[in-house]
């Protein structure tokens, strides 16, 4: 209808306007619809089956198994591709024995009331029991964790994970080791 001569006729822009705000009622309508219709559904119809877990440590475990059948799947699919694919579980500040932490770490990188203490200190272990378990698979898989534990040097940049630029540095360079290494 943008085109000449569609364009300059008022009769078929009319007639396209008219159809295309049917057809926009339409969707309003079927997306009112279905929004109701969940709305009647029990939330487990929603969401799926709710998981229940003994604690924070079986929780993690189960995250730490998504994980690895994620990176295997990922593996697979990289494999029937013709790619290579590598797998690195990156350091983390509050991996206990990880780094000897700098007094700028300490203060602006580490809390100890960070809400990723826990599940580092908890789910990294398994996340590297899963790695090993990856290896025995073929996946190319890296466990950096401990890639910073004798670095007196100044890496973490924030409470999170992230790193300064000496920090990738030696990531990068222990990540094209370890792929050049594979091959």
């Amino acid at each position: 209808m943008s085109r000449q001569p569609l364009r300059n006729s008022n009769v078929l822009l009319l007639l396209w306007k008219t159809i295309d705000n049917r057809l926009v009622s339409q969707l309003v309508g079927a997306d009112t619809g279905i929004r109701e219709q969940l709305g009647k559904l029990p939330e487990s119809a929603a969401l799926g089956p709710q998981a229940r877990y003994k604690g924070a440590e079986d929780l993690l475990l189960h995250v730490a198994r998504v994980w690895k059948a994620s990176s295997l799947q990922m593996a697979r699919i990289s494999q029937a591709n013709h790619m290579d694919y590598y797998h690195f579980l990156q350091p983390n500040q509050y991996l206990p024995g990880s780094k000897p932490l700098s007094g700028e770490e300490e203060s602006e990188a580490y809390l100890e009331s960070s809400p990723f203490k826990e599940p580092v200190e908890l789910g990294y272990p398994l996340m590297v029991r899963e790695g090993e378990d990856l290896v025995d698979q073929g996946v190319r898989f890296a466990d950096l964790t401990l890639l910073f534990q004798d670095e007196r040097q100044t890496v973490y940049i924030d409470s999170c994970c992230h790193f300064n630029p000496f920090g990738y540095g030696v990531i990068a360079e222990r990540m094209v080791s370890e792929i050049l290494d594979g091959r």
